[in-house]
């Protein structure tokens, strides 16, 4: 049915209804319009890259959305850049967002996705995608940890941060990955000096 005055909503999937419920998520999410903080709780549940868009058409469908907290971590998603496409125009469709706690620990395809965050590429920016676009964003947090990252998308991700005038708390989780004390100091700098001028 419908539940045009429900505002919060957690769901908590398991690995045995995993296939049944990412095919319900995005028709039961077209009904709950008034939605403001969805919590979404899919650690360790075998989900792959096919089950993706359709856990992330979800979000998009709600206007309202203020509060998006993802936990998606040690599960079996590698992610290509059109899949994590996908993922992150789910999530900056919901331009009303003040708070964004994405957890990915522990999957592989840390890079394409930090790539699709920060809107493509160095050269290649779309300044319409990633999260560059959500400007009421306050709270950031992504953990990463053990996902398979080099670093060379954190500068891009800081410029596009830096675009987001009312962020006040960013919170990147990055151990375990091949990035160095040079990486985190340029997306720190790039970050300063990107949101100062």
């Amino acid at each position: 049915g419908d539940f045009p005055k429900l505002q919060k909503v957690f769901l908590k999937l398991t690995p045995d209804h995993l296939d049944d419920t990412s095919s319900l998520v995005s028709d039961c999410f077209s009904k709950l319009t008034a939605v403001e903080v969805l919590h979404i709780e899919a650690r360790e549940c075998g989900v792959e890259e096919k089950h993706l868009e359709r856990f992330f058409a979800a979000p998009k469908r709600i206007q309202e959305l203020k509060v998006l907290r993802l936990d998606f971590s040690h599960n079996k998603l590698t992610g290509t850049s059109p899949t994590w496409n996908a993922v992150v125009a789910g999530i900056t469709a919901c331009r009303m967002l003040t708070e964004l706690v994405l957890n990915l620990a522990g999957n592989d395809g840390g890079d394409s996705f930090l790539e699709a965050l920060a809107g493509g590429s160095p050269g290649k920016k779309d300044t319409t995608a990633g999260i560059g676009c959500l400007h009421q964003l306050v709270v950031c947090e992504v953990n990463l940890g053990g996902s398979d990252l080099n670093g060379k998308y954190l500068e891009p991700l800081a410029t596009a941060m830096s675009t987001c005038s009312k962020l006040k708390r960013i919170k990147m989780i990055l151990h375990n990955n091949e990035i160095t004390g040079r990486h985190a100091g340029l997306f720190l700098s790039t970050f300063r000096h990107s949101a100062s001028v």
